[in-house]
């Protein structure tokens, strides 16, 4: 498939891209998909039973949520895009590259990740602690779940205090490669990640979902997605919001967006 030096960098084949590498009118035909780094892993098995159940072939780009959003207003080429929150896919809405807002499809959720055998029986607290040095967060600038981190921390009163132990990953993903090689000691990172393809990799804690606001993740078609793929993207949408695919949400450590 080719779509262009720049976008096939960021595509990432993770089920059912065409085999015919040089085909315009194939990636013309294949839906384009923008999701937040926090969904990448339960997103494999949504597009492999959407893909299934259609017959058709997805792509998908996966990044941080604010990056997607202004590579749409930069005209990327997405027919559909995933947020981790509200902001961007509104945004989307209302600069007039999405022609209907955006719809919950999750609720996410935050823990702390360990890989280096940190002791964390004590939540949060383990943040003030000596044996901890580095605290990977995502850039709340781009990633919601970076926002949300930043609001629990606030609402705990360490955030000042932590301050300087504060390593900013750009997205999810990034936080998530820090803490896997054990560059940092611990990082905040969405429940998604620790129940899926990490799972069984260090420990991790829940974080109150008190201390921050409910991470609701918001859907839009684009406007391009609405001009060639219309009656595929609604097929989407109704997929991502079914029951079954709920389920899936659940299973990969959302709360359901019922």
């Amino acid at each position: 498939m080719r779509i262009g030096i720049f976008w096939a960098l960021l595509l990432v084949h993770v089920c059912g891209c065409s085999s015919n590498g040089g085909d315009d009118e194939v990636a013309e035909a294949n839906l384009l998909v923008a999701a937040a780094a926090n969904t990448q892993f339960v997103m494999r098995e949504i597009i492999e039973n959407f893909e299934k159940s259609e017959g058709v072939k997805v792509d998908l780009v996966i990044a941080s949520s604010g990056k997607l959003a202004s590579q749409i207003v930069n005209g990327a080429p997405f027919d559909v895009f995933l947020s981790a929150n509200m902001k961007f896919p509104n945004y989307i809405h209302d600069q007039s590259y999405a022609p209907h807002g955006p719809i919950v499809y999750a609720l996410g959720s935050l823990v702390l990740w360990s890989n280096s055998g940190i002791d964390l029986s004590s939540g949060v607290e383990v943040l003030r602690s000596s044996q901890v040095n580095k605290i990977a967060i995502a850039n709340d600038k781009n990633a919601p779940y970076g926002t949300a981190t930043k609001q629990a921390l606030e609402n705990l009163k360490i955030l000042d205090l932590i301050n300087n132990k504060l390593v900013y990953g750009e997205s999810i993903s990034q936080v998530n490669q820090f803490v896997k090689t054990k560059a940092v000691d611990v990082g905040f990172t969405s429940k998604s990640v620790v129940m899926s393809k990490m799972k069984g990799t260090g420990t991790w804690a829940d974080i109150d979902t008190a201390l921050y606001e409910p991470i609701q993740q918001g859907v839009v078609i684009t406007k391009r997605g609405e001009k060639k793929h219309p009656q595929l993207c609604e097929s989407f949408l109704k997929h991502l919001l079914s029951p079954g695919t709920q389920e899936l949400f659940a299973k990969y450590g959302y709360l359901s967006s019922k």
